[in-house]
């Protein structure tokens, strides 16, 4: 949990993603967010490490210090344009 006076990193990020177009929505059960990737169906899930340093993505193929939270955001909406989060065709 956030301490008082600190933004949750998964608050601060969606508002970066927000800011850059994505669509952003908060996870019911687990902390995390949900990033449309455009694609109907599909979402990309950006977590928290379990020593909450970092932000992961693409089941944690993927992750970027928490403390840079607009480097996240840039390279999480890199990863969604590219096309890299969406499942291959079958």
């Amino acid at each position: 949990m956030a301490s008082a006076g600190r933004r949750d990193p998964l608050d601060a990020l969606s508002r970066e993603l927000s800011g850059l177009g994505l669509g952003v929505g908060l996870s019911d059960v687990a902390p995390a967010l949900a990033v449309h990737t455009g694609s109907p169906g599909n979402v990309e899930w950006i977590s928290l490490c379990p020593l909450r340093t970092h932000f992961t993505w693409r089941l944690a193929d993927y992750r970027h210090p928490v403390d840079d939270v607009q480097g996240a955001a840039r390279r999480i909406a890199d990863f969604i344009r590219s096309g890299r989060s969406h499942p291959p065709r079958t």
